[in-house]
């Protein structure tokens, strides 16, 4: 009997028959099982060679032994996945594993041999290089090594191998070329945003004068309805009078009362409500003082006390009510009878047999000035503890500390009445006020000298920066000296300027701080006449200062002004000075008066808050110095009542 071939005896199902031939059929190892991978100068023998006894037996079946698939070697998929080359095509009319599809051999390729062994003979001298590795010369194809279990993963039966030193840079796979880095387009966005202080800087000069104009617009805009509203000009608000009516005869009054009833008793127009009737002026005087109606209509040809004399004592007597002569329409445009019904306190003059149209705005017109004792402006007149006061803080020299008093004062007086106190740096071309209160302000008070001609509360309003910490509003100084002169104003001009000025502030604002320069000028000269309080700032360390100050002091005096208005305040005291106050009295004038307030020398508390642009009434509140500007803030407002009190006595005397 012949022997079995060996596809042949693949079909047997004897496992231990099939062992006994892999025994048979192996070739004899250089190494012995279980030891060291066989080492080889060929990459993919030293990357499959397998490390244990069973692994070393799995390696060496050939592949006509395994049955239901195609293998791949294990080296073939290292090198496949490193270098990233595609694997190759199945020959036409080859069918391949779905399992692990391996490409099949083309024509004229060498034929495998299932006795032949996965050990590769040494590279000959003379030899081709590898094309997988050109720095190893070209070898016999060798067989691929299988895998022990069908159903196992590659990635799972791959093991580390122990190459050595000496062999690892001969073994080792070089690497692919890296691709040239590809140019790649940036990223689409928006505009580039920039900051706003930047896009500020970069705006045109005639773009900032546009934004400016528009806002001085829209807050003229505001202020004109407020005030309209505030007036009663829009009839489409309805107001409501009470009316009191004189009939000199009977029935006299009866067409006046139909029109007030029906005619201007609409909707539209607002109610009026006539309250009484009187028929001599006597009796109208009595009765205005009585039941005090908005608006009285007094014909002028009264019994007993004419028109012109009940329009007198109602002015008098009650002066919240206002009186409207109805004369003869014969004499209605005779001047004579407009200036006497004035000087009798009339605040209109009518025809006896009104139209509706006069009559109605007249009424309209009395009746909304009745209203404005509602606005706030009100109440700074007739509240003596609410009226504005102004104050100028100045000095006879510089470096005495003043505007270090004038913003602590301000801000002292700020936390007290908040939103209500405003600071003026008058001193432009040195003035350190917003330095010391960390601000950038907007605008100047030079830049507001521009608008001159056209000064309202808006225009300034744009130019004032506010300080957080206390509420302070500032005016600030510009950085060369305020010269009104150089804005080509007249010596009329500068002084109606800053009256337009002080008179807005005063009206918006209850205190007013200057800081004023040591120069007696025009426009100083105004702004101190202006003023309730001169706060005279000087210290006693050297003879000039305390003699200039004395004469600062006599020509503020010089100005008629009223020498309680003008206070002393002495900075930097201490034990060391050259001078006391008694000499500075004596200087002044007024010996053994003690009007003078003395500040401590506290130079550290001073020096750092204008360093920190924090006044030391804030960051240093317990300092010597923040301490004495408080006790000042006190005195000041305390002399202020006691003066409302003192009026409010004389009044009433």
């Amino acid at each position: 009997m012949s022997e079995e071939s060996p596809r042949e005896s693949s079909g047997s199902r004897d496992p231990l028959a099939a062992r006994a031939r892999r025994e048979r059929l192996r070739p004899p190892s250089p190494h012995p099982p279980g030891g060291v991978a066989n080492i080889s100068r060929d990459p993919l023998a030293a990357r499959a060679a397998p490390r244990t006894q069973d692994d070393w037996e799995d390696a060496q079946r050939p592949d006509w032994t395994r049955t239901g698939e195609a293998a791949q070697s294990r080296a073939e998929t290292a090198v496949l996945r490193e270098t990233g080359a595609a694997q190759p095509q199945a020959v036409a009319g080859q069918a391949s594993s779905p399992v692990s599809p391996r490409p099949q051999a083309a024509a004229g390729a060498r034929p495998h041999h299932p006795e032949a062994g996965v050990a590769r003979p040494p590279a000959v001298a003379g030899q081709a290089p590898s094309p997988v590795n050109p720095g190893l010369p070209e070898v016999a194809q060798a067989p691929s090594v299988l895998e022990a279990e069908p159903q196992t993963s590659l990635e799972a039966q791959a093991v580390a191998v122990e190459v050595p030193p000496q062999v690892a840079s001969a073994t080792a796979v070089p690497e692919p070329p890296a691709e040239p880095p590809q140019e790649q387009s940036p990223p689409t966005r928006g505009p580039e945003l920039k900051p706003v202080s930047e896009a500020h800087q970069q705006k045109p000069a005639s773009e900032a004068a546009d934004a400016l104009a528009q806002e001085i617009q829209r807050r003229r805009q505001l202020a004109a309805q407020k005030a309209e509203a505030q007036s009663g000009k829009a009839y489409g608000g309805a107001q409501s009078g009470r009316i009191m009516i004189t009939e000199p005869q009977p029935g006299s009054a009866d067409m006046l009362r139909i029109r007030l009833t029906s005619e201007l008793g609409g909707s539209h127009t607002g109610k009026f409500e006539i309250i009484g009737y009187a028929r001599d002026g006597l009796e109208a005087a009595q009765m205005a003082t009585q039941m005090v109606p908005d608006v009285i209509l007094i014909h002028e040809s009264l019994p007993g006390m004419n028109g012109y004399e009940a329009c007198e004592m109602i002015s008098l007597a009650a002066p919240n009510v206002a009186t409207v002569l109805l004369v003869d329409p014969t004499r209605l445009s005779q001047p004579e009878v407009a200036r006497r019904a004035l000087r009798a306190g009339a605040r209109g003059v009518l025809s006896a047999d009104p139209s509706t149209e006069a009559l109605l705005e007249t009424l309209h017109d009395l009746i909304a000035l009745q209203e404005r004792r509602k606005q706030s402006e009100y109440e700074l007149i007739t509240d003596p503890m609410k009226m504005p006061v102004t104050f100028a803080v100045t000095g006879a020299k510089g470096g005495i500390g003043k505007t270090t008093v004038a913003t602590n004062l301000a801000v002292s007086f700020a936390r007290r009445f908040p939103n209500e106190v405003l600071l003026v740096d008058f001193y432009g071309q040195y003035g350190n006020v917003s330095l010391m209160l960390n601000l950038s302000p907007d605008g100047t008070i030079r830049d507001l000298a521009n608008f001159a001609h056209e000064l309202d509360i808006s225009i300034i309003e744009t130019h004032i920066c506010k300080h957080e910490a206390s509420t302070l509003r500032v005016l600030a100084g510009g950085g060369e000296m305020v010269d009104l002169k150089e804005l080509e104003l007249s010596a009329h001009g500068e002084i109606a300027f800053l009256a337009d000025l002080v008179g807005l502030l005063r009206r918006h604002y209850r205190f007013v701080f200057f800081d004023l320069p040591p120069l007696i000028t025009q426009a100083s000269d105004y702004i101190f006449s202006r003023c309730q309080y001169i706060m005279l700032v000087t210290n006693l360390i050297d003879l000039n200062t305390v003699r200039d100050t004395a004469t600062l002091h006599k020509q503020l005096l010089g100005m008629h002004l009223a020498p309680d208005r003008v206070k002393p305040v002495i900075n930097r005291v201490a034990r060391d000075n050259e001078f006391s106050l008694e000499d500075l009295e004596q200087a002044l004038g007024m010996p053994g008066s003690g009007i003078a307030f003395e500040l401590p020398d506290d130079t550290v508390s001073a020096t750092a808050s204008i360093n920190e642009g924090v006044p030391c009434v804030l960051s240093r509140p317990n300092s010597g110095l923040a301490r004495r500007i408080n006790e000042l803030t006190d005195l000041l407002v305390g002399e202020m009542a006691d003066n409302v009190l003192n009026n409010s006595e004389r009044r009433a005397r």
